[in-house]
Parts: structure tokens; C-alpha cells; sequence
């Protein structure tokens, strides 16, 4: 209704949401001083193999992410949808990712994380494939959107909570790795898929990012195998 030249508008809640932040969270209580660029190397030796697997997993599950919130509008606008309608729909995955980040932080407590990063990472693709196959945008599409979007974002906090526990001493690299870089190096594998597009079309593309998640789920039964756990603390995987 209002065009894009409003778009401004959308900076007072994120002013009014930080303005809150300030004035109701509490003041965090001090870290210990940095280990530097020694005590992190020497902490990542015996733990490179679960923080290499746990960064690419974070990887491709936003370059699944990036590239669903990129195509799906085309897809829906092929489809007889309006930019409203489709909006709409992209609103849905992500309140739905919200959701399911939520949900997996609170079971990383009390489940292992690892069954947790598996399974949800394995039920997104078979979920991504039913979407692609739905041809009418209706209920059942919206269903398989909102569960395919909530499996996709279930294990983002495990992801972080593994890295920060892993890393004790250097919870803002493993914060940053998880958060900052692997996001940006799944933008980097994101940025081919119009390439693809272009070539074979926006749900060829879509069904080959249903893929994605998959080959993440291989990824974490690296975190099964017994070296790996016997070089981290076994309560890091798992709380009672």
C-alpha cells in the first residue's frame, strides 16, 4: 500500500526493541581476562574435529535459509500469488523459526544435543521436498512451510550452546564463528543459487535446497564417534 519508500518506518522497532533492552536486561557479571591467541589455540587442538563439523552445519543450515527466503517469494509469485501474499507466507517461516529456535533451546537441557542436531537437521529435508512438491498454496503448503521452517531453526541454539561449552574460555569466538562467519560463508554458498535458478528454473532450485539439510545431519554424526567424545567433556553433549 505504501510502497518502498517506506520502509523506513521500519527502524522505530528496532529503536522502541533496543531502547527496552537497555533498560530491562540485566548488566552481565564479568568475564574472566581473554586466554589470547595461545590458550584459544590450545583449547581448539583437541577440539577442532566438533568445532569444524558444528561450523559447517551452522553453514549450510543458513545457506538453506538464505536461499529459501530469497527464492520462495518467486516460487509464490509463479504460482498467482501477490508480493502481500507472498510476504505473508515468508512472514510465516520466519515466525516459525523463531518458534523452533525456542523450542530447541529449551529441550538442549534436557536432551542430548546431539540427537537434537541430527534429528532435526534430517527431518528438514524431507519436510522442504513435501513443500516443493505442494503445487496449490493453501493449508497443506502453509503447514509443510511452518514445519519445515521450525525443524530448520530447531538445533540454531544447539549449534551455539555446543560451540560456547566447547570453547569455555572463548565464548565470543565460538559465538562469533557460529553467528558471524559460518552465516557469512553460507551467504557465500547462497550467492551461487541464482546461478542455478537461472539455468533450471526456481523449483528445481528449491528442491535441490531440500538436500541441504541432509548432508548437515551427516555432518553431526561426526559427534558420535568416540575420539570425539572422549576429548570434550561427555556432560557437554548431553544434561541430565
Amino acid at each position: 500500500r505504501y510502497g518502498l519508500e517506506s520502509l523506513y518506518f521500519l527502524i522505530f522497532p528496532g529503536i522502541i526493541t533496543s531502547f527496552l533492552l537497555y533498560l530491562f536486561v540485566a548488566v552481565p557479571p564479568p568475564r574472566p581476562a581473554p586466554v589470547g591467541i595461545s590458550g584459544l589455540l590450545q583449547d581448539l587442538r583437541p577440539r577442532l574435529k566438533p568445532l569444524g563439523a558444528l561450523y559447517a552445519m551452522s553453514a549450510l543450515r543458513a545457506a538453506t535459509t538464505i536461499g529459501l527466503v530469497t527464492f520462495l517469494p518467486f516460487l509464490l509469485r509463479e504460482r498467482g500469488l501477490s508480493l502481500v501474499e507472498g510476504g505473508s507466507m515468508v512472514s510465516l517461516f520466519l515466525l516459525a523459526a523463531s518458534v523452533g529456535g525456542m523450542v530447541g533451546g529449551a529441550l538442549s537441557d534436557r536432551l542430548d544435543r546431539r540427537v537434537l542436531l541430527f534429528g532435526s537437521l534430517a527431518a528438514a529435508t524431507p519436510l522442504l521436498l513435501l513443500l516443493s512438491a505442494t503445487d496449490h498454496v493453501g493449508l497443506v503448503f502453509s503447514c509443510f512451510l511452518t514445519l519445515a521452517s521450525f525443524a530448520l531453526s530447531f538445533s540454531n541454539p544447539v549449534n551455539m550452546i555446543l560451540a560456547q561449552e566447547l570453547l569455555p574460555n572463548n565464548v565470543n569466538t565460538a559465538s562469533a564463528l557460529m553467528i558471524g562467519s559460518s552465516w557469512g560463508a553460507g551467504g557465500l554458498v547462497a550467492a551461487t543459487f541464482g546461478l542455478f535458478a537461472d539455468a533450471y528454473g526456481v523449483p528445481v532450485l528449491l528442491r535441490g535446497i531440500a538436500f541441504i539439510p541432509a548432508g548437515a545431519a551427516l555432518l553431526s554424526l561426526l559427534l558420535f564417534r568416540r575420539r570425539v567424545v572422549q576429548a570434550v567433556d561427555s556432560q557437554t553433549f548431553k544434561r541430565a
